[in-house]
């Protein structure tokens, strides 16, 4: 399933404003994280299926305490299902920081956007040993 973005045309179905936002915001980080761990089409229909659950429920999506770290779980979790095999060197949150700053190439400020984290817990995550102790670029 594709994600529920707008599509061009005079009959396309648009999302109201905020979930446009949201999107914005939000589906290149995804897409570049499901793709880091799943063929693009497993990819693509991950970061769909989260969009759909999350419009789904919008009005309760956007009144939970932080809905961008609600997101950021949904995706994770339907990402490592689809993956199969987890990460033993790192808690899930350093591997997501990890995966966003040294993979991917986002700064800390964009990979906290991302995990609905504050960026000092982000660079706190990065600067933890288990991190540390990693080579640029290596999968852990």
């Amino acid at each position: 399933m594709r994600a529920s973005t707008p599509r061009e045309g005079p009959t396309a179905r648009r999302l109201p404003p905020d979930c446009e936002a949201f999107v914005a915001l939000h589906r290149g980080h995804y897409l570049g994280y499901a793709r880091l761990h799943l063929p693009a089409p497993a990819a693509e229909e991950a970061v769909g299926a989260v969009f759909a659950d999350l419009f789904g429920g919008w009005r309760d999506f956007l009144s939970s305490p932080n809905p961008a770290s609600h997101a950021w779980a949904l995706l994770t979790s339907r990402v490592r299902e689809g993956a199969g095999r987890p990460c033993t060197v790192l808690s899930p949150a350093q591997y997501d920081a990890y995966a966003l700053h040294h993979l991917l190439g986002y700064e800390p400020a964009a990979v906290a956007t991302a995990m609905g984290e504050e960026e000092d817990t982000v660079r706190c995550l990065l600067r933890s040993p288990a991190v540390r102790g990693l080579l640029p670029g290596e999968r852990p």
